[in-house]
């Protein structure tokens, strides 16, 4: 099936960008959904490649075209979509974030978000608000 003509433009645009000298750095983090730019403090081909990013990042069309000009970076969006959000991917993962959360059963039996490693039985992410699940976001990343 096609591509709808707002996928192959956007696609492009991306490509004419990262070619043309643009910041593929940049360009990464919208694509991954990290980084929305202002475009109003953009110049004319920044925020031509911001909004072609944000297309491909919410598109289905694109995902393909997406995971396939970086695999691994693919498996880590993979990885990271099962977080409610970054900072917790990042306060999950990461041994020196601050703070850190890790999942465990308080007596092994009552779901628990730990945070910093003390039982604090958290509900709900710091950064997003939405609730946390009754288990750890990755299998095999229950502690303690």
């Amino acid at each position: 099936m096609p591509l709808p003509p707002a996928c192959l433009s956007a696609q492009r645009c991306i490509d004419e960008f990262v070619r043309g000298g643009g910041d593929a750095d940049l360009i990464a983090a919208t694509l991954d959904g990290l980084l929305e730019l202002d475009e109003t403090q953009l110049g004319p081909a920044e925020a031509a490649a911001e909004l072609a990013a944000r297309h491909i990042a919410d598109c289905p069309h694109c995902r393909p075209w997406h995971d396939a000009r970086d695999p691994a970076r693919a498996a880590w969006r993979a990885r990271t979509a099962r977080y409610c959000c970054a900072a917790m991917f990042e306060a999950v993962n990461e041994p020196r974030a601050r703070p850190t959360f890790s999942f465990a059963l308080f007596r092994n039996e009552d779901p628990c978000w730990r945070i910093d490693g003390q039982w604090s039985f958290a509900r709900y992410c710091p950064w997003c608000g939405k609730p946390l699940p009754e288990r750890a976001f990755e299998p095999g990343n229950a502690g303690d």
